[in-house]
């Protein structure tokens, strides 16, 4: 249409949408681009060899895809296993990515133990959400892991008969179930609240205390005659939700975890896997590149799925390493040296003589 001569001009411009609203399109835009499969391999990448963590990662999409059809759920996760198998590891993970990827989606680690009852020096449970009043989610969305859940999840009596991890317990069945909690900004009168009906809560826990249980009751009916050698402790055998009730676990905290999920031993395959991850990193932090023989790699595997796990082993390699990157500043030799680890001696050797053995014994680059 024209006007005098001139063209009306119909600007046709996209509403700017702010507050809640944006937060379902976000999660949607996420989905668009990110797969399922890409977003399991990205995790998998970091963490090795557990199948298990199929589990995790696609309950956090399905999370996800909740977010953005606003189907708020907080189908809470459980997820048991010993130190050092990839429990921290996943949560990093998981971090990572959503930074990167998602960095709208609070996604943060608390540490039950250090949460303590109402009056006492510690956290209280309110510490669990916290951080959301800084990211301003009053919708409550956000993945919160909460690592060391197995020390308040059963029963410990005080001196005076009290059992101090109910109390604990039952702050936090409140915010797991679902409710409003308020705070107010320092040093002003605004008060913010936050639901935490649509958090995403993953309690770790390694467990042992019902492994070692299970394991006192079956060397009392067993030990005997011909038994005379209490079995050691499994320390990957897997946690059931019956195994929670049994040992004293509160059914309503239990009840709130709708996913159980274990992690179990690593394969040989894995754990060498592992170990060149671990010495590609300390030959970044070094500078010098690590080389692990065989005899040093068996130990090492044998080791892997001990109580300690790979946890153990990254210290291993770290403190051998250290010491010869010590000898190397402390005698200035040549800054280019390979740090051979071996079962007959760790040593410091320069590349041409490495180049001579690669076939003899197993060498890992950055």
């Amino acid at each position: 249409m024209e006007n005098n001569g001139i063209k009306d001009k119909q600007e046709h411009t996209t509403p700017i949408i702010t507050g809640e609203a944006v937060y379902p399109l976000k999660a949607k835009a996420w989905l668009n681009r990110t797969s399922y499969t890409e977003f399991h391999r990205a995790i998998e990448r970091q963490v090795i060899g557990q199948e298990a963590l199929e589990d995790i990662t696609l309950s956090i999409y399905h999370y996800i895809e909740n977010l953005a059809d606003k189907k708020y759920t907080n189908d809470s996760i459980l997820l048991c296993a010993p130190s050092g198998c990839g429990k921290t590891e996943t949560f990093r993970a998981v971090q990572r990515y959503l930074q990167q990827t998602m960095d709208w989606l609070p996604c943060y680690q608390v540490n039950m133990a250090n949460i303590t009852q109402a009056g006492f020096k510690g956290d209280d449970p309110s510490t669990v959400i916290k951080p959301l009043f800084r990211h301003w989610q009053t919708k409550g969305r956000a993945i919160v892991w909460i690592d060391e859940f197995d020390k308040r999840m059963f029963p410990c009596i005080a001196s005076d008969g009290e059992d101090v991890n109910a109390s604990i317990l039952s702050s936090i069945l409140t915010i797991l179930e679902g409710c409003e909690i308020e705070d107010t900004k320092p040093d002003s009168n605004i008060t913010r609240r936050i639901c935490t009906s649509n958090t995403l809560f993953i309690a770790m826990g390694a467990f042992d205390y019902i492994r070692k249980g299970k394991k006192a009751l079956n060397n009392k009916h067993t030990i005997g005659f011909d038994n005379e050698t209490p079995e050691e402790i499994d320390h990957y055998e897997d946690i059931t939700r019956e195994d929670l009730y049994d040992f004293g676990g509160i059914p309503e905290v239990i009840g709130r975890f709708g996913t159980i999920i274990n992690f179990h031993p690593l394969s040989e395959e894995a754990i060498r896997k592992i170990i060149n991850k671990m010495s590609n990193e300390e030959t970044y932090e070094l500078g010098h590149i690590i080389k692990i023989e065989e005899d040093t790699i068996q130990k090492l595997i044998e080791e892997s799925n001990s109580k300690y796990g790979v946890r153990l082993t990254k210290s291993v390699i770290h403190n051998r390493a250290m010491k010869l990157y010590k000898q190397v500043k402390k005698s200035e030799l040549d800054e280019s040296s390979i740090f051979i680890l071996s079962e007959s001696g760790d040593k410091i050797a320069n590349r041409a003589s490495v180049r001579s053995s690669r076939n003899s014994c197993q060498t890992h680059y950055a």
